[in-house]
């Protein structure tokens, strides 16, 4: 289900901590969002290469979700877990799971981000019927979709489809 052959080496990976004011591999002045402890609503810089960081995954779980709303291509998801090794994830659209008839774990875990389609240390996105937009889970070092340990991020009215081909995870 899952194609992970999109993992590519990204040179110019931000974390958290570590300070630029451009990401010249996107053309665009570089701008930092970081998640808290709350419910965020996470709004993302217009004209800018905006980096969503998540310092743990804890900071955005399936109960207490964040939203990130203008994400556009050239921004992207910062966890510590699915950025080992230095490499980063692009989430295409044949690895997105499509309308699950409902949010909650099990639909998740079950029928989309199982121990086989969701690694440890990587990431994966799927849609929910009512919903506007696409959801990202951020993995921890255990394979398949954990409530309690995994972060939840909704990309409010962002699809991953033919003219927006990835969603950025370093």
């Amino acid at each position: 289900m899952f194609n992970f052959s999109g993992i590519t080496p990204n040179p110019s990976t931000r974390h958290a901590g570590h300070g630029s004011t451009s990401d010249y591999t996107k053309g665009l002045p570089f701008n930092e969002v970081y998640a808290t402890k709350k419910k965020d609503r996470l709004t993302g810089a217009a004209y800018k290469s905006n980096t969503f960081t998540y310092t743990t995954n804890s900071l955005s779980l399936l109960k207490d979700y964040d939203t990130i709303t203008n994400y556009a291509p050239t921004d992207s998801l910062d966890s510590p877990f699915v950025t080992e090794y230095g490499y980063s994830i692009e989430i295409n659209i044949y690895d997105t799971c499509v309308n699950l008839t409902k949010l909650n774990a099990q639909a998740i875990a079950k029928e989309c981000l199982t121990k086989s389609t969701l690694p440890a240390h990587s990431a994966g996105a799927f849609t929910v019927t009512g919903y506007d937009g696409t959801f990202v889970v951020l993995n921890d070092s255990n394979a398949g979709f954990q409530a309690n340990k995994d972060a939840l991020v909704f990309l409010k009215g962002y699809y991953v489809n033919e003219s927006k081909f990835t969603i950025n995870v370093v």
